[in-house]
C-alpha cells in the first residue's frame, strides 16, 4: 500500500511540473503585450517575444527536401523532410518509422527468387514454382501442391527361359518408374540347363581332343553340343597350380642370392622353380620405410628448375613434405664469358661488320647475351668472299682512254689501291675510229679518217681533199 501511495505522489508532482511550464508560456504572451505598452504607450502593441509579432515567418512556402521512403521488410520507413523556402528552416525533420514486413519491393525489380516447379512422381508429391523474398528470405508462395501420380501397373511380358538364363512369367510392373508390383511379383522360371524336363539335350563330340590343364590354366576334357540352344558346352579340368597327384612341384633354388627389400620394392628371400612349367615363385619380404632427409632450397637457374626446402627419401626420392618445384628463371644466369659478337681483330673484320671496341658478356649456360658489346666503325676488309664491281668513271672514246674504279659488292664502298689511300683505278683503252659507210669520216667521232691532198698536178693546195682542213706538216726527213 505504501508503494502505491508513493507512486501516486510522484505522478502528481510530474503533472504539477507540466502545469507550471504551461503557465510560463501563457504569461510570456502577456509580458510581451505589456512590454509593448511601455515602449509605445499602446497596450495593443506586440513585443519581440510576443505571439502577436507580424514580422515572424509563417512558413507558408515550403518544399519537400527529402522525400518519404516507405518501410520495407528489412528497412525502416523514413518520413519526409520539409524545409521553408523563405527562411530555410527545416519545419519537419526526417525521422525513422516502422518496418513494413509485407513490403518486399526494395528495388524496382529483382526482389524475389523463384524456385523451379517440382514434378510429381509415382510416390512423391510435386509443387508449382516457389516465391521467396531475396531480402528477408520470407517464403511468399510455397507453390501449388501437386498430388503424387501413383503407379500405373501393367502386366509383365513373358520371358522364356533359355539353357543358360532364367525366364519369368506373370507379375506386374509400373509403366512410369518400372518398379515391380510387390503384391503381384513375377514367377521365376529356372534356366533349362540344356534339358527338357529330365532329358538332356547335350550330345558328346567324340572327335574332340582333350586339352590338358597346365599349372595356370584349366584344361578341357569333353565337348558337347546342345540341340536346344545350338551352343557348344565344355567340361573343364582345374589348373594344376604347380601340383601333381597332390604333391607340390615347386623346387627350392639353393643357389639363389636373396634380394633385400627397398622402400619401393619388396625383397626376395627364396626362389622356387616349378618342375612342370618352369615358372618362378619367390618368398617375398616387406618393403622397408623411406629414409627421409632434409633438403635445402635450391634456386632455379636460366636452364634448370629449382626446388623449395623440404624432406625427401635419400634412396628413391619420395617427397614427404615441401620440395615444390621452382620454375626455370630465364634471368637467373650463372657464370658469364666475354662476348665480342663480330670479333675484336679489326684486320679480320669485313666491311659488313663493325669493329668491337668494348667486349660484352654472355651466359655460359644458355648463351644469352647479358651485356651487349660496343662497336666502332665498319671493317675495311673487302676480300672476305666479296666481289669487285666495276664503276665506269670515264667512258673511253676514239683515241681517248677511259677510267674505271671498283666498289665492294657487299657494302658499296670504293676499294682502295693496295698499300695506298687512293681508290683502285684501271685505264680503259681508247677506241679506234671506224668508217663502215666509207665516207672518209669516223662513224663514232666524225673525225677525218686520213688527210689526203691528191688533186690533179699543179692543183695541190695543202688542204685535205676530204675534210678541207690544212694538211698536217710533213715530218722532216731523217
Amino acid at each position: 500500500m505504501k508503494k502505491l501511495l508513493i507512486m501516486l505522489m510522484a505522478l502528481m508532482l510530474v503533472m504539477l511540473s507540466f502545469t507550471a511550464c504551461g503557465d510560463d508560456d501563457d504569461n510570456g504572451g502577456g509580458d510581451g503585450g505589456s512590454g509593448g505598452s511601455s515602449d509605445t504607450g499602446n497596450g495593443s502593441g506586440a513585443g519581440d517575444t510576443g505571439s502577436g509579432d507580424s514580422t515572424a515567418c509563417q512558413h507558408t512556402n515550403t518544399t519537400v527536401t527529402k522525400p518519404r521512403v516507405p518501410g520495407t521488410c528489412t528497412d525502416r520507413e523514413l518520413t519526409a523532410e520539409i524545409t521553408c523556402n523563405d527562411c530555410n528552416k527545416v519545419i519537419q525533420a526526417q525521422e525513422e518509422g516502422k518496418r513494413d514486413y509485407d513490403n518486399h519491393c526494395k528495388y524496382p525489380e529483382g526482389n524475389f527468387t523463384f524456385t523451379a516447379a517440382v514434378s510429381p512422381t509415382c510416390t512423391e508429391k510435386g509443387n508449382g514454382p516457389k516465391v521467396q523474398c531475396k531480402h528477408c528470405n520470407k517464403i511468399l508462395d510455397m507453390g501449388v501442391a501437386i498430388d503424387a501420380l501413383g503407379h500405373d501397373w501393367v502386366a509383365n511380358a513373358e520371358v522364356p527361359a533359355t539353357c543358360t538364363r532364367p525366364g519369368s512369367t506373370g507379375g506386374q510392373h509400373c509403366s512410369v518408374c518400372f518398379i515391380e508390383n510387390p503384391e503381384n511379383r513375377a514367377t521365376v522360371v529356372p534356366a533349362l540347363n540344356h534339358k527338357v524336363g529330365e532329358e538332356s539335350k547335350l550330345t558328346e563330340d567324340t572327335t574332340f581332343e582333350a586339352v590338358s590343364a597346365t599349372c595356370t590354366e584349366q584344361g578341357i576334357s569333353k565337348k558337347y553340343h546342345c540341340s536346344l540352344c545350338d551352343e557348344d558346352v565344355f567340361e573343364y579340368t582345374p589348373a594344376k597350380n604347380h601340383m601333381e597327384d597332390g604333391v607340390s612341384k615347386l623346387v627350392k633354388d639353393d643357389a639363389f642370392v636373396a634380394v633385400d627389400a627397398t622402400c619401393t620394392e619388396k625383397g626376395k628371400s627364396e626362389r622356387y622353380v616349378c618342375s612342370l612349367c618352369g615358372a618362378e615363385e619367390f618368398t617375398e619380404t616387406d618393403m622397408i620405410a623411406h629414409n627421409y632427409g632434409t633438403v635445402e632450397e635450391q634456386a632455379a637457374t636460366c636452364v634448370a628448375e629449382g626446388h623449395k626446402a623440404g624432406e625427401k627419401c635419400t634412396v628413391c626420392g619420395d617427397i614427404k613434405i615441401g620440395c615444390e618445384v621452382i620454375p626455370v628463371d630465364p634471368t637467373a644466369h650463372g657464370e658469364k664469358e666475354e662476348y665480342s659478337g663480330t670479333g675484336v681483330d679489326a684486320a679480320n673484320v669485313d666491311c659488313t661488320h663493325r669493329v668491337c671496341t668494348t667486349l660484352g658478356e654472355k651466359c655460359k649456360d644458355c648463351g644469352e647475351v647479358t651485356k651487349e658489346p660496343v662497336y666502332g666503325d665498319y671493317g675495311t676488309n673487302h676480300t672476305a668472299g666479296h666481289t669487285e664491281v666495276e664503276v665506269i668513271i670515264k667512258e673511253a672514246a676514239c683515241g681517248v682512254a677511259g677510267e674505271k674504279q671498283f666498289k665492294c659488292s657487299e657494302c658499296g664502298a670504293f676499294i682502295l689501291a693496295e698499300g695506298g689511300t687512293d681508290n683502285k683505278k684501271e685505264e680503259i683503252p681508247a677506241l679506234d675510229c671506224v668508217d663502215e659507210d666509207e665516207d672518209g669520216f669516223c662513224d663514232a667521232c666524225g673525225e677525218c679518217m686520213g688527210h689526203v691532198d691528191a688533186e690533179p698536178a699543179g692543183a695541190v693546195d695543202g688542204k685535205c681533199d676530204v675534210c678541207g682542213e690544212d694538211m698536217p706538216a710533213a715530218e722532216p726527213a731523217a
